[in-house]
């Protein structure tokens, strides 16, 4: 995940604009959380 504008948290860590966050498979993804609103890409790669 790549944050493009505002801040999210995610799995309890502070995401600000610029962040890129990875999560493995396998691991939870998520939840996802923001206060004043977020833009962010997530991508799913799979075999």
């Amino acid at each position: 995940m790549i944050v493009f504008k505002g801040e999210a948290v995610i799995e309890g860590r502070r995401c600000a604009e610029g962040t890129y966050f990875f999560t493995p498979a396998g691991n939870r993804h998520g939840p996802f959380t923001t206060k004043e609103g977020c833009r962010f890409l997530v991508v799913k790669f799979s075999a």
